[in-house]
């Protein structure tokens, strides 16, 4: 009787611990989904941004080639006159 008892403790313990594994992989697996689509939508969103401060620049310089004044290139493209200046 007592090892009957074991035996069946024994297999539920496997059997938790399977469970646990499982368990545990699929957080895993979740977790590193949520990781990776994070990191897309960041390096997407930081892309288009930097795309959007190029265009910025290089309409910037035209501006300036043309004889716009800092304030006016400023207006237009939302540039600082700092980053106007370094062009």
């Amino acid at each position: 009787m007592i090892k009957s008892a074991l035996e069946g403790f024994f297999q539920f313990s496997t059997i938790d611990q399977e469970r646990r594994k499982d368990d545990f992989r699929e957080g895993e697996a979740k977790g590193l989904a949520k990781g990776r689509t994070l990191g897309l939508i960041k390096g997407h969103t930081e892309g288009k941004a930097e795309r959007a401060y190029q265009k910025a620049c290089k309409t910037a310089k035209k501006l300036l080639l043309k004889g716009f004044s800092l304030y006016e290139i400023q207006d237009i493209t939302g540039l600082t006159q700092e980053e106007i200046l370094k062009l």
